[in-house]
């Protein structure tokens, strides 16, 4: 089961309404924005044993533009089952004949159901002097401590690079 509690904090207005602007005989009228705030925190009740299954796929290397812009990696993560998934990923990029390095990673990923995918996109930033030619990047989808996962691994995706 999903559901969320919303926290929403409420301005007070009193003697902010049009009935107080008419009564002081003002010809004009003003209109104030003030804006409400609210956090949205997911709640997720499993009961008996549910499955999720996730995989990584249309893999993009995006190009930085230049100027100071880093490169990123577009993916979709697809779930299958009736399981929500909650992880963190991690970008290797393992250059041919070399060590693999981590060049982008970011917790606390999820997909959550009816929902079947989520596109990603994950800024990498590969050490000074490292281009991302020649080898492969590999994509790791880690279940999260705390999400009934452990530190399994949830999907595994590579991209080649030229």
């Amino acid at each position: 089961y999903l559901s969320y509690l919303r926290f929403t904090a409420v301005p007070s207005l009193e003697g902010q309404g049009v009935e107080s602007i008419l009564r002081q005989g003002e010809q004009e009228m003003n209109i104030k924005l003030i804006p409400v705030m609210s956090i949205s925190i997911p709640i997720i009740v499993r009961q008996g044993r549910i499955s999720g299954v996730a995989s990584i796929s249309e893999l993009e290397l995006v190009p930085g533009g230049g100027a100071g812009r880093e490169a990123s990696l577009a993916l979709m993560f697809q779930r299958s089952g009736k399981r929500s998934l909650y992880g963190d990923v991690t970008v290797y990029f393992e250059p041919r004949g070399g060590t693999p390095l981590v060049v982008g990673q970011a917790n606390g990923v999820s997909v959550y159901p009816p929902q079947p995918r989520r596109r990603f996109r994950l800024p990498l930033r590969p050490p000074q002097g490292v281009q991302l030619k020649s080898g492969e990047l590999r994509v790791v989808y880690r279940g999260q401590a705390g999400s009934g996962d452990g530190a399994v691994v949830l999907a595994e995706g590579r991209l080649a690079l030229p």
